[in-house]
């Protein structure tokens, strides 16, 4: 909290200041500083199936997929360096100052006409109680073509960036649920709700995403701007890490994939040289990848040591973020 306090102190004492010795910069430069605050929803998921076959049953098809909740409330900085109003810098940095208690969903399916003969499908699903953090960068250059055909008004913007997300402290503490089938001694529909003072499962995932944006600047009038704009990938790498205590097994994937951003802000230069912006942002990231599973421990039949790898394994993103922040231009 301390950081926090400190952080905002700073910052805005920089925006004040600043904007004092904004007469001996160049007209050709320009600088602005951002400070503000958003909520994001949605949801880290991964998926994943693989087949193996068994000399009573045939082949099995195993598949499991797991969706750890966002909502989270984050501080957002960002800075950004102008030259002729045409070029841009831009940095920005958020970071969760609540952590969220969300739920993570489990489900597990096992296909096999022998095994299905007896049970449906899906032989477990759980839902647990989960508290999450965030940190996100990104950095972006920009070139903002003067005019569009004979609007004065009306910019387009088209940039490079690079973006990096890493959600962590995924702790799941308790969990509710069935489980039913192959997954328990006797094969019997097994209810539980159970409280854990220690996480049985943790997780963290990771996107680092290089991406290329096009937009639109509008300004009605003086005081008003209102931008919109697309941000597109297909070099999305992603990395994760689960930790399943219960089970004593870690599971970890590298995937590469695509990623898609929808922005939106609008804007108010409410006195001199500071403005107020409404901000929305929607993303959606999807990546295919091969994970590799490893038993710590015991696990029933399964010895530790065991290594598993499955090559079929999605992790995805979905993320909306709705935002406040206040801006100071020089």
């Amino acid at each position: 909290m301390k950081r926090i306090i400190f952080t905002l102190f700073f910052v805005i004492s920089l925006l004040f200041l600043s904007s004092a010795y904004s007469q001996e910069i160049s007209k050709d430069l320009s600088f602005a500083f951002d400070i503000g605050t958003s909520s994001v929803t949605g949801n880290n998921t991964y998926d994943f199936n693989y087949d193996e076959i068994n000399s009573v049953l045939g082949e099995i098809n195993s598949r499991s997929i797991l969706e750890w909740d966002i909502d989270n409330y984050m501080l957002d900085l960002g800075m950004q360096a102008g030259y002729m109003n045409q070029y841009f810098f831009q940095f920005e940095y958020s970071t969760s100052v609540s952590e969220g208690t969300v739920s993570m969903r489990d489900r597990d399916w096992l296909k096999n006409d022998i095994i299905n003969y007896f049970y449906v499908p899906l032989m477990s699903d759980t839902t647990s109680d989960v508290e999450s953090n965030a940190n996100i960068y990104d950095l972006r250059f920009m070139w903002r073509i003067p005019r569009l055909m004979n609007f004065d008004n009306l910019r387009v913007r088209l940039s490079v960036g690079y973006l990096k997300q890493k959600w962590d402290g995924y702790k799941a503490m308790n969990v509710v649920g069935f489980q039913r089938g192959l997954l328990t001694s006797d094969g019997s529909l097994v209810n539980f709700d159970l409280t854990s003072e220690t996480p049985y499962v943790t997780y963290e995932v990771e996107h680092k995403i290089p991406y290329f944006g096009i937009g639109f600047d509008f300004d009605p009038n003086e005081k008003l701007n209102v931008s919109l704009g697309v941000d597109l990938s297909s070099m999305a790498q992603t990395k994760d890490k689960d930790d399943h205590a219960a089970r004593g097994k870690i599971t970890e994937t590298d995937a590469e994939g695509s990623f898609i951003s929808f922005k939106g802000e609008a804007s108010w230069n409410f006195y001199k040289n500071m403005m107020l912006a409404l901000t929305f942002e929607s993303i959606t990231i999807k990546t295919e990848g091969e994970q590799t599973q490893t038993w710590y421990k015991n696990e029933g039949l399964t010895p530790a040591g065991t290594v598993l790898t499955v090559k079929n394994n999605e992790i995805s993103s979905d993320q909306t973020y709705v935002g406040l922040k206040f801006r100071c231009l020089f």
